[in-house]
């Protein structure tokens, strides 16, 4: 399956948990030392035990390096295609494994946020006919959905290959006020301990990134992936 660029893409991250700890503390670089917190999966704020990392991020401040002791992800937040996103993190890897040489991996991940944007879109309830009423859910009803302010959903699928997706989604109003956003949030993952392998861990980011590709487009219509398609949506 072929990658696409999608308008009104936030993000994208790459993860991948180390089960042997990296000894950052030896990076010689000149960047400021953060202090990072470790939650089951990734950093996490709201968790008690902090660890140090640090945290790499372009001139333009478009892609940002996160390196922890057992943990290290590529961020960027502006998006080309899958092409320039696999072979920045392909550098990534292979300089961790040149510097650190890590034995195990625990966890990897791929995440996508997807914020479309359509100032036409008053109410909710609009989005009717742009994304699957399965995935919808109420703001389809024609009862239900004009008194919906705003909603957002979680949704667990198990992949195959011992994947998973969390799909968190759901409508809010624009920032600059009038119409509203849909979000489409896909955290893809396979967390289970194997040999830490440069080809295994690029495999399967490309599994996972075809999973969160078809997710999406099982999440619009029709219609609202033509106009993805055609470089915006229409009004």
């Amino acid at each position: 399956m072929s990658a696409e660029a999608v308008p009104g893409r936030e993000s994208d991250l790459a993860d991948v948990g180390c089960g042997d700890p990296i000894p950052v503390s030896n990076i010689a670089a000149k960047q400021a030392e953060v202090i990072f917190t470790a939650g089951p999966e990734r950093a996490n704020a709201n968790t008690k035990q902090p660890q140090p990392g640090w945290q790499f991020k372009s001139d333009d401040e478009q892609w940002t390096i996160t390196l922890q002791t057992s943990y290290f992800s590529l961020e960027t937040s502006a998006y080309v295609d899958w092409d320039d996103f696999r072979e920045r993190f392909q550098e990534l890897l292979d300089a961790v494994v040149d510097q650190y040489n890590p034995k195990l991996q625990q966890r990897i991940g791929l995440r996508y946020l997807d914020e479309i944007e359509r100032p036409s879109a008053k109410e909710p309830s609009d989005w009717t006919g742009l994304i699957q009423p399965g995935v919808l859910g109420p703001l389809g009803d024609p009862e239900v959905g004009p008194s919906v302010r705003a909603a957002q959903q979680v949704i667990e699928f198990e992949g195959p290959e011992q994947t998973r997706v969390t799909l968190r989604h759901g409508c809010e109003p624009l920032a600059s006020g009038g119409g509203t956003a849909y979000r489409l949030d896909h955290d893809c993952s396979r967390q289970r301990g194997r040999p830490f392998e440069s080809a295994d861990i690029v495999e399967t980011l490309e599994a996972l990134h075809t999973l969160a590709l078809q997710v999406f487009q099982k999440a619009i219509t029709p219609e609202l992936h033509n106009e993805l398609r055609g470089g915006g949506v229409s009004e």
